[in-house]
């Protein structure tokens, strides 16, 4: 949990529950029941506060390229020729979010991908962009 008011929240939603249904009849452990709603209510908020925290494309590659210290017409034939040497697939995740500044679920779907494939595509190729500009002295 994020803060208390997440915490206060769970602790709510967990007591309406219970009052909108009730106790089944055939409950043998209270404390187990009442455990198991109250992990689903958190899992539910968990799921809802990561929704709420996504980033922009741009707040992404901005840690990379952000203590990059040249002109734009520098950079770019660098970024370039990082883009050539990417496997097809890779290149058009990057490209999708980075220049399209497509969803991650967008870019999924028309990738045939999941979504946590593609952030983890989207690291490794900041991480591998973040080193090209390393070696070239950029960093």
């Amino acid at each position: 949990m994020r803060n208390n008011e997440d915490s206060e929240e769970v602790v709510n939603d967990t007591l309406m529950k219970l009052y909108e249904t009730g106790i089944p009849p055939d409950v043998v452990n209270m404390q187990a029941f009442v455990g198991k709603i109250t992990r689903n209510k958190a899992l539910n908020r968990l799921d809802k506060n990561k929704r709420t925290i996504n980033t922009t494309p741009l707040e992404e590659i901005q840690d990379v390229i952000s203590t990059v210290d040249v002109e734009k017409d520098e950079l770019l034939p660098i970024i370039n020729k990082f883009l050539e040497n990417l496997p097809k697939e890779q290149r058009a995740i990057f490209l999708r979010r980075y220049y399209g500044n497509e969803e991650i679920l967008e870019i999924a779907n028309a990738e045939n991908f999941s979504e946590s494939n593609v952030k983890q595509i989207l690291f490794r190729l900041r991480k591998k962009l973040k080193k090209v500009l390393e070696s070239e002295g950029l960093l």
